[in-house]
């Protein structure tokens, strides 16, 4: 069976990457900077600029690729959720025995070692929260990630427990008299209405307004954050000012791949708005947004002082860029202002890596 730590060990000299060519990319700048001596052959599918979340994979279309591989070299299958078993079942059927499918875990352990080794060169240190000694005897220092749900969502077979550290919160609740979760983003300050450009911002907002605690996270119905009340009793000994997850590697730049893929309309418009509300950023976006680090999900955790100044300084800019741009007709399109605040997180953050003291902790996908 192959492992991770058949990696680690230094126990594999030849490896396929079989996969959507964004994993197979980014798989392969962590493996040849971690394990250089590897062998790698790679057989990727491409995703469709126009619709990536409908994207299907024909798999016998790359069956030339693989009939010439030796059948005992392992396959490391990276596919999104749904297509993993329908890859791992095709590459099997050819004959290859060693198969492993690539997963969050895999990708925490992978991504960890690379960005130790890669992300210091460009950015400064690279902290884990988990990794950080204690600082301190314990405060009390109140946190609560509030995790974003909508009337439409998928089921699930695993779900983040509310709890201590986990409160609900419904996106779009000016919209609809069907709820879901223990909070709505309708109640008092809020832009819940703008809910289908906005998607989860909308909720971020509110906490904006609302929240109490010293920290306040967000994440996903699905994009979590691992352990968190490990999170929650390592704040108390340790200072930081934000948390996010790891940054995400990307295949292509951020201008080549991210605005062109998700925000092909509107990315022009948004470094208009950057120029003409936000110009002390302008040098820095042009060599963020030509490089290939994301903080993605607009997931985040983020002490009260620097919740403020950031959100005072991302939704002005986008409620402008919402003005210039207004409706589009594309409904995955109109999800611009979304797309649009995963770009001005990474910008405002890779900015600030010495204004503000930022760790890192992991995030899970849940199925």
């Amino acid at each position: 069976m192959l492992d991770v730590k058949d990696l680690q060990r230094g126990n594999i000299s030849r490896l396929i990457i079989y996969g959507e060519v964004d994993y197979v990319t980014r798989l392969r700048h962590y493996l040849q900077a971690l394990y250089p001596s590897i062998d790698l052959h790679e057989v990727s599918f491409p995703l469709e600029r126009d619709e990536p979340d409908k994207t299907e994979f024909i798999l016998t279309s790359r069956d030339d690729l693989l009939a010439p591989l030796q059948k005992d070299i392992p396959v490391l299958i990276c596919f999104t959720r749904k297509w993993q078993e329908q890859a791992a079942t095709h590459v099997q059927s050819k004959g290859f025995t060693r198969c492993l499918c690539f997963d969050a875990d895999m990708d925490n352990t992978l991504k960890k070692a690379y960005l130790r080794k890669e992300f210091p060169r460009k950015f400064g240190s690279f902290k884990i929260l988990a990794e950080m000694p204690d600082e301190h005897a314990p405060m009390s220092r109140s946190m609560m990630v509030y995790q974003v749900r909508n009337r439409g969502d998928k089921q699930q077979r695993k779900t983040l427990a509310a709890g201590q550290y986990v409160k609900t919160i419904q996106t779009g609740c000016a919209l609809t008299s069907e709820f879901v979760a223990q909070l709505r983003d309708d109640v008092g300050d809020n832009i819940s209405a703008h809910n289908p450009r906005y998607c989860e911002l909308t909720a971020f907002y509110w906490l904006w307004k609302h929240a109490p605690e010293d920290f306040v996270g967000l994440c996903h119905y699905r994009r979590v954050f691992a352990n968190v009340p490990d999170i929650a009793r390592k704040l108390q000994t340790v200072d930081v000012d934000a948390l996010l997850p790891m940054p995400t590697l990307f295949p292509e730049t951020f201008m080549e791949g991210y605005f062109y893929r998700y925000m092909p309309e509107v990315w022009p418009i948004l470094l208009e708005v950057i120029k003409d509300m936000a110009p002390e950023y302008v040098a820095a976006a042009d060599e963020v947004y030509n490089g290939r680090w994301q903080y993605g999900n607009n997931l985040c955790i983020l002490s009260r002082q620097v919740l403020n100044a950031y959100a005072g300084w991302l939704f002005p800019l986008l409620a402008e860029m919402e003005e210039r741009v207004g409706d589009l007709p594309n409904p995955y399109r109109n999800r611009y202002i979304g797309f649009s605040a995963e770009s001005l997180m990474t910008l405002y953050f890779l900015t600030n890596q010495e204004n503000w003291r930022i760790a890192h902790v992991e995030k899970l996908f849940l199925g």
